[in-house]
């Protein structure tokens, strides 16, 4: 059985650390005082490889427990007991749950793209391509053949053959436009430039490969599938590999009197894999002083899959309706109209589980008033550049900005399980713009710049809530509505973020977070309580919790008196803590007046 195996770790398409480990061994985020991603620590648990960064929520502190099984095999446990992972061989891998896997085997933590690991025994790591395979540009082909033959020159390779290649490449891109024969003329290519004997164009649809082009340099040799487990390696690393029959570690079917293969990934513009080249050598082909395949030739099918998916985009491009784009640019932003144009009937309503959030800047009316409007104007852009930039770096969808307001929401277009807790983030990061903010903006608006945060999680109309003549994807519903009354409710508590229970109750534990009251939103037939989300590094945590909650649940139970003296002693030590004094200003009323008929509810008679 493996005693150590090599780990590799991946941010999105980047390689940020390879380890030797020795197992058994837990793979899990930075905590604060450890070193970076890459390192390996000794913990409460056990070792542990640290493979995210403290700032990487997605990621548990202790996540996954890696054990030898036998040889070649290892045991996968998931030890978070929030989120899921997908592993090679299975659709995921569920908190506490446990798999038996081969190596190499690929572990991820999001659908596409974000964190992802790699698993293989020492000294059997793939032969792969330095670098991941990008997507094809269909407006600019000429960069993917000028790009990729600039990889091969450092191999001091003959003039007359980079000519040669540099015209099988451009033949290939050009049949895209005027030949129905496009794919066969990619697969000859393959085996004229790099001495193959056999070769496939191969595109995945549905959950199957299926080959729309081959050709066999003799037509005598036996035709040989391509391996399904190299392609799926290919697929889920997106690189091109060659003489993969080394980390294969036994002979299939598909790879009988197969020498060698050679495979690249053909992507589309979204990243995504769509298919693949594949070429192979036969031991029984008759050719002879052929050179190895190596780096070089996995180059060379490297670019014709590139002038295959560059192809393909331009064929493809055909076929979109050039209305819609030109909506979409027109209406929304970049990132919303790549997603939008992935959905079938986009601007059709249907309902998703989503997470709202309202933000907007605290006495912006009263601050604006006294401002040259030039200056407001300015500020204004400034400060929703800046929350809106937090929006999009968490994968949110800008909705709208009503003044100085910003919306926007989590779980649509597309599903995001971990959408409240993407809500989150993008709120500490918002609040964390501030001192930058300030530091430009507060010797000419005379004040400080503050926030105002709300969210609510649940069920919502999402598509066009605009109308034909001016489209606007955004959500729509009562939960929507709610989001916006517990961000009026701030100001009303003295606090920054506010979310319902609905999304508390959504967070993985590394969010802090402490009840704060009950209350009865205007318009609102129902009571909710609502949690306020605290900085990560409050110097107090997790006593503003503990103390809070203590005091909050002898007040709702009528004993004003010990909460008030609870809260007193806490506004001497803490006398920034605006909740607290709040609490202590009902615990004072609750002395003097008694219980009202909607205690412990507060009941907010206006937005």
């Amino acid at each position: 059985m493996p005693e150590t195996i090599n780990i590799r770790i991946f941010d999105d398409e980047s390689i940020v650390g390879s380890v030797e480990a020795e197992l058994p061994i837990i793979l899990g985020r930075q905590a604060q005082g450890e070193p970076d991603v890459g390192r390996i620590v000794d913990s409460a648990v056990g070792k542990k490889l640290i493979i995210a960064r403290f700032t990487e929520t997605t990621i548990g502190r202790t996540h996954l427990h890696i054990e030898p099984i036998a040889a070649s095999k290892v045991s996968v446990r998931n030890i978070n007991e929030y989120r899921a992972v997908l592993l090679t061989g299975m659709p995921s891998l569920g908190p506490r749950e446990k798999f038996v896997c081969d190596l190499p085997t690929i572990i991820n933590f999001e659908k596409e793209g974000g964190k992802r690991i790699i698993l293989n025994e020492v000294g059997r790591e793939l032969k792969s391509s330095s670098s991941i395979i990008e997507p094809p540009l269909s407006s600019k082909s000429h960069r993917v053949v000028q790009t990729s033959l600039m990889k091969l020159s450092v191999a001091n390779i003959g003039r007359a053959e980079l000519i040669s290649w540099l015209d099988n490449a451009l033949e290939v891109l050009q049949s895209a436009v005027d030949s129905d024969d496009f794919f066969h003329r990619a697969v000859k290519s393959a085996i004229e430039m790099v001495e193959l004997d056999q070769a496939h164009l191969i595109l995945f649809s549905g959950d199957d490969w299926n080959i729309e082009a081959s050709h066999s340099e003799n037509p005598k040799l036996p035709n040989r599938e391509p391996s399904r487990k190299i392609l799926q390696i290919v697929q889920r690393e997106k690189r091109s590999f060659w003489q993969s029959l080394e980390l294969i570690g036994k002979q299939t079917v598909s790879l009988e009197g197969v020498e060698a293969v050679v495979v690249s990934p053909i992507l589309d513009q979204a990243g995504t894999v769509r298919g693949a080249l594949y070429g192979l050598r036969l031991f029984s082909s008759t050719a002879a002083n052929r050179e190895p395949i190596g780096e070089i030739e996995s180059r060379l099918v490297e670019l014709l899959a590139k002038v295959v998916a560059t192809g393909i985009a331009r064929l493809e491009q055909q076929k979109v309706a050039l209305a819609a784009k030109v909506q979409f640019e027109q209406f929304f932003t970049p990132q919303l109209a790549q997603q939008l144009s992935r959905l079938p009937d986009w601007d059709k309503g249907r309902e998703a589980h989503v997470t709202a959030l309202f933000s907007d800047i605290r006495g912006f009316s009263r601050i604006s008033e006294k401002l040259d409007p030039a200056v407001t104007v300015h500020w204004i852009q400034d400060v929703l550049g800046m929350l809106s930039d937090c929006v999009l770096r968490n994968g949110g969808v800008l909705v709208d900005y009503i003044g100085d307001a910003l919306m926007a929401i989590w779980g649509a277009p597309e599903e995001q399980p971990d959408h409240a807790a993407r809500a989150c983030t993008a709120a500490l990061e918002m609040l964390a713009c501030l001192p930058i903010l300030n530091k430009r903006w507060e010797q000419r608006v005379g004040e400080k710049t503050e926030l105002s945060i709300g969210m609510n999680s649940g069920m919502a109309q999402v598509g066009n809530t605009g109308s034909k003549r001016k489209f606007k994807y955004g959500a729509l519903g009562s939960n929507v509505n709610l989001a916006s009354r517990i961000q009026g409710a701030t100001k009303y508590l003295k606090t920054y973020v506010l979310m319902t229970e609905a999304t508390q109750k959504l967070l993985p534990p590394d969010f802090c977070t402490r009840r704060i009251a009950e209350i009865r939103p205007n318009n609102f037939e129902a009571s909710v309580r609502i949690h306020e989300l605290i900085a990560p590094d409050h110097p107090a945590w997790p006593r503003i919790k503990t103390d809070y909650e203590r005091a909050l649940y002898l007040f709702e139970a009528g004993q004003f008196k010990l909460a008030a003296r609870m809260m007193g002693n806490w506004q001497v030590e803490f006398p920034d803590d605006g909740a607290a004094l709040v609490l202590l200003y009902r615990s004072v009323n609750g002395m003097v007046e008694g219980k009202n008929p909607d205690h412990p509810t507060w009941v907010f008679k206006e937005k």
